[in-house]
């Protein structure tokens, strides 16, 4: 929720987004090792998402994935110390906004401080997964300096 206050009207105005993630608490089921997160950005650790995609592969709900890796950069990863919550508060607020941009039918993990790991197991093509990174990620007019980043196809379980 975000409340936003409207000086020349002297009204608050709520946003709200909401997200149906049903089909992500299932797959949460898959892990042997029970949903576990990383305690700054709240993806899935990367056991947790390992666990979850091979789980799909093998049951066929991944009869057409896809595996990306998305490298961010930018001053909230390597801040001064006094600015270190503000930089956890970036970080958190930039994979959930990720999270939410990129959908509820993929598997979003933190492979390491800078990497976030997607598995996609069900996509209808490069051009799909393309066109959702695209969507989710800031473009070149965005602020540099305060985040950037990058993604490439590493993987692909089926010929898209």
């Amino acid at each position: 929720f975000n409340l936003l206050r409207d000086d020349k009207a002297g009204e608050i105005h709520l946003y709200a987004c909401f997200c149906d993630s049903q089909q992500r608490h299932i797959w949460e089921s898959f892990s042997e090792t029970g949903a576990k997160r990383d305690p700054v950005s709240g993806l899935y650790t990367p056991q947790t998402a390992r666990s979850i995609a091979e789980h799909l592969i093998r049951s066929d709900c991944g009869s057409r994935c896809a595996l990306a890796l998305i490298h961010m950069s930018g001053s909230f990863l390597h801040s001064a110390s006094e600015q270190a919550q503000d930089s956890l508060r970036g970080k958190r607020f930039i994979s959930i906004a990720l999270s939410f941009a990129l959908g509820t039918d993929c598997v979003i993990g933190q492979q390491e401080n800078d990497i976030i790991l997607v598995f996609f197991p069900n996509i209808s093509s490069r051009f799909n997964i393309k066109k959702r990174q695209e969507e989710g990620l800031p473009d070149e007019s965005g602020s540099p300096s305060l985040f950037s980043a990058s993604c490439r196809i590493l993987l692909s379980c089926r010929a898209l």
